[in-house]
């Protein structure tokens, strides 16, 4: 028997394809943070596809506002 705890935890489950709306690609952190505040901006559902890698930010907070929108890896890998 799995629980139910064990299937949310990192690791488990097919990796994540849900696109919506514009999609907004970041390598760097200055990507990140350009597509967030362009996604706000925009007021529609979009998708950022993060590019592996670590994002130190230099904000105490990324300001998200954009209904509907989906931050996820560009690879589907999350190590």
């Amino acid at each position: 028997m799995v629980s139910v705890t064990s299937l949310a935890a990192p690791g488990y489950g097919q990796p994540l394809t849900l696109i919506r709306g514009t999609v907004y690609p970041a390598a760097t952190l200055t990507q990140l943070k350009q597509a967030v505040s362009a996604a706000n901006a925009a007021g529609s559902p979009a998708t950022i596809l993060v590019s592996n890698g670590v994002y130190v930010l230099d904000v105490p907070t990324l300001n998200i506002t954009c209904p509907g929108l989906v931050i996820r890896s560009a690879t589907g890998n999350r190590d």
